[in-house]
């Protein structure tokens, strides 16, 4: 150990070999093991707030996957159910009216297009948070494309559903549908 003319021990050299007889005493050591413990504290809370906030996208993701499959299903039992769709096409007429046969396949055609937009517009979403694959995206893509080019989706699109749906969902259906209006 290092001691000056003075008896005081030696202040620490950078350059000094460790093991050249230079001890720590405890108050050093407790003071490294100290800083070290503070270091690895800042390490986990910065782990766990990654976590959390990871944690926290997962679970809003999936509690709109919840709430749109929801509003699917129900809008495609519309669809499906012609005494559903009975019920839904009386409640747009004006009382006492007569609802026609093509009322109800109206509805069932409107409420087949919705539960699947919902759908695909539960994808858009995931997409664009980065929880979802590019390819399932993609695939769906397609799938709409085919819808795009249908008189029937057009007419449906530019009546009744655009208010329905997110801007940025019904801007990049709106963008799908001109780029299917050039291509013709």
């Amino acid at each position: 150990m290092c001691r000056g003319a003075d008896g005081q021990r030696c202040p620490l050299q950078l350059n000094a070999d460790p093991l050249d007889g230079a001890d720590l005493t405890i108050q050093e050591l407790g003071s490294i093991g100290e800083f070290v413990a503070a270091i690895a504290t800042l390490v986990t809370l910065a782990y766990l707030a990654v976590q959390i906030r990871q944690n926290t996208r997962v679970a809003r993701a999936q509690l709109s996957k919840d709430l749109f499959l929801t509003s699917r299903s129900a809008l495609f039992e519309i669809a499906a159910n012609e005494d559903l769709a009975r019920l839904a096409a009386a409640t747009s007429r004006v009382a006492g009216a007569k609802i026609e046969p093509s009322d109800i396949e109206a509805v069932r055609q409107a409420e087949f297009l919705n539960s699947f937009f919902r759908l695909y517009e539960l994808h858009f979403n995931l997409s664009r948070q980065g929880l979802l694959e590019g390819s399932i995206a993609q695939s769906y893509e397609k799938v709409i494309r085919l819808f795009v080019r249908t008189e029937a989706f057009a007419h449906w699109w530019e009546q009744a559903r655009r208010e329905e749906y997110h801007g940025d969902f019904a801007a990049h259906i709106d963008s799908i549908l001109a780029e299917a209006r050039n291509a013709v």
